[in-house]
C-alpha cells in the first residue's frame, strides 16, 4: 500500500485519490530534478477507427499490441489496414521514434516505433508522443518505470474505462537526470536493435524451414464446403462433428509428412507438462514472469508481462523450467509459442503447456521451428475444439506427428540445418535484447529511487 501525505491548502474540489497520487509524483520529482513536461517537449496525436481489415497492408496498432518498450506483431494479434483508406490521415502513421501508448482501456504501457512499426497505423485508442528535445529513447524508458506508470495510470478518466485524454497527457513530467540520459538511451537503442535484428532472423529461419521440409502447403484455404470419404471419418481415433477437423488442406499435410519423413508423434518423444491455475493473490507486482497465453510474444516470454510471481510463489508451483522449453498455449490463442531463453525463469498457467523435447534425433529448436509453421499449425487445427466459448486442444497437442528424418535419409537437407542455426542465431539476439532492456530499467529506476524518498 502506498500512502502520502499532502497539504491541505492545496487540495482542490477533487476526491479521487488518484488525483492527488499525480501531483504527490509530480512534487517529488520536481524537487529533486529538472522535468519537462510532455506537451513542452512532444506533439501527440492519436489514431482513428478503421473497420475494414485487408490481408496485405500496413499493420493495424491496437492497445494489444503495446507492450513495455516493444510491440506484440503475433500474427494472431495483428490486424491491417489498407494504407491509402480515404478516412486516414497523415497524423495517424507512426513515424520512427515516435513513443506510442494506449490512449483508452489498459494504461500505462510504453512502445517506441522502429523499423517493422515505423509507417504503422494507429487505432482511435492509441496515441503516439512525437518528442523534440528529449531523447524519446530514454523518455520511454522513463514511462515504463513506476514513476511514468503512475503517472499514466492516474491520469485518465472515466469511471468503467479509463481514457487518457491529451490535456492530461501533456501534463505528465519527465525528468532530466544528469549524466544518465544518454547510457539509458542508448541500451533501450541496442535493445531495439537486437529485437529487430531478432525477430528477422526467426522469420528467416521459418522460411527456411518451408523450404527445407519441401511439402507443398495451401495459405489460402479453399471453399468453406468441401466433401470427406467415409473412410477418413472412420479411422479416426477421436470421432468428431466438427467439419473443420476434416478440412483437407489439412489432412493432405499430414498425410504427405507422414509419406516423406520417418515421424513420431509428439507426446513420444518430448515430456509435457501443463500449468497451474492460479488465484488472484498469487500475483505480484515484480517478480518472476507469470506466463499466460497472452504473454507468448514475438516467439519468446514477454520481457514485462501483467504479472509476476514471488520467489515463493514460484517454489510452491515446482515448474522448474529450463533453456529450450517451449511453452505452447493449448486455450484462448491457441497455438501461440515461446522457446525459453538461457537462465530463463517463469510460473506458467492452466492454458499453457511445457514441451521438453528428450530425444537426441531431434533438436528443440527444430520442434519450434515445426510447431510455428503450418505442418503444425494445421494439425492442430485438425484437433481444436470450442470449449463453451473458449478455443482449446485439451492434451492432443501430443499427437502431432514431428519428422525424425527422411523416409530414405539419415539426415535432413542443407536448408533445415540452416533454418535451426538462424534461428538460434535470432533467440540470442532476444537474449541480448532482454538483457539490455534490464539495464536500461536498472540504471533509470536506481538514479529515480536513490533521489525520491516516497
Amino acid at each position: 500500500m502506498i500512502s502520502f501525505d499532502f497539504p491541505q491548502s492545496e487540495l482542490d474540489n477533487k476526491l479521487a485519490v488518484p488525483h492527488y497520487e499525480v501531483r504527490n509524483i509530480l512534487n517529488n520529482l520536481s524537487r529533486e530534478f529538472e522535468t519537462v513536461s510532455i506537451g513542452d517537449c512532444a506533439k501527440v496525436a492519436s489514431g482513428s477507427y478503421i473497420p475494414e481489415y485487408v490481408s496485405d497492408g500496413t499493420p493495424y496498432l491496437r492497445v494489444g499490441n503495446i507492450g513495455e518498450f516493444q510491440f506484440n506483431l503475433n500474427d494472431e494479434d495483428t490486424e491491417f489496414v489498407d494504407p491509402d483508406h480515404p478516412d486516414l490521415t497523415d497524423r495517424v502513421f507512426v513515424e520512427e521514434g515516435d513513443v506510442v501508448i494506449p490512449r483508452t482501456g489498459t494504461l500505462g504501457n510504453a512502445s517506441i516505433a522502429t523499423h517493422q512499426t515505423v509507417g504503422a497505423v494507429m487505432s482511435q485508442h492509441v496515441t503516439r508522443i512525437s518528442f523534440d528535445g528529449v531523447d524519446p529513447y530514454y523518455a520511454v524508458a522513463f514511462l515504463n518505470t513506476e514513476f511514468g506508470k503512475e503517472q499514466m495510470l492516474h491520469s485518465g478518466h472515466g469511471s468503467t474505462r479509463k481514457e487518457l485524454t491529451h490535456k492530461s497527457l501533456k501534463r505528465i513530467e519527465i525528468p532530466i537526470v544528469e549524466d544518465g540520459i544518454e547510457d539509458i538511451a542508448q541500451s533501450v537503442r541496442e535493445a531495439m536493435e537486437a529485437e529487430h535484428k531478432a525477430n528477422g532472423k526467426l522469420e528467416k529461419a521459418l522460411d527456411l524451414f518451408r523450404e527445407g521440409i519441401q511439402i507443398g502447403i495451401s495459405k489460402e484455404l479453399g471453399s468453406a464446403s468441401f466433401s470427406v470419404r467415409t473412410n477418413d471419418i472412420q479411422d479416426e481415433k477421436y470421432f468428431s462433428f466438427i467439419p473443420e477437423h476434416y478440412r483437407p488442406e489439412y489432412r493432405d499435410v499430414v498425410r504427405e509428412i507422414r509419406a516423406n519423413y520417418k515421424t513420431k508423434q509428439l507426446g513420444d518423444i518430448a515430456k509435457i507438462n501443463r500449468g497451474q491455475g492460479t488465484t488472484v493473490d498469487e500475483y505480484s507486482t515484480e517478480g518472476i514472469p507469470f506466463v499466460r497465453p497472452s504473454d507468448l510474444v514475438n516467439w519468446e516470454i514477454d520481457p514485462y508481462p501483467d504479472h509476476y510471481a514471488t520467489l515463493d510463489t514460484y517454489e510452491k508451483f515446482d515448474q522448474e523450467v529450463q533453456e529450450n522449453d517451449i511453452l505452447y498455449s493449448i486455450e484462448g490463442k491457441v497455438g501461440q509459442s515461446a522457446i525459453l531463453l538461457e537462465d530463463e525463469k517463469c510460473v506458467f498457467k492452466n492454458h499453457i503447456e511445457r514441451i521438453r523435447i528428450q530425444n537426441e534425433q531431434v533438436d528443440p529448436v527444430f520442434a519450434f521451428l515445426f510447431l510455428n509453421t503450418e505442418y503444425g499449425d494445421y494439425q492442430v487445427r485438425t484437433k481444436k475444439v470450442i470449449q463453451t466459448t473458449i478455443p482449446g486442444i485439451a492434451g492432443r497437442i501430443r499427437e502431432v506427428y514431428i519428422p525424425i528424418s527422411p523416409a530414405d535419409s539419415d539426415d535432413f537437407n542443407e536448408e533445415i540445418h540452416e533454418a535451426i542455426s538462424v534461428a538460434k542465431e535470432g533467440l540470442q539476439l532476444k537474449k541480448q535484447k532482454k538483457d539490455s532492456l534490464s539495464s536500461a530499467k536498472t540504471k533509470i529506476s536506481k538514479i529515480l529511487e536513490d533521489q525520491i524518498e516516497r
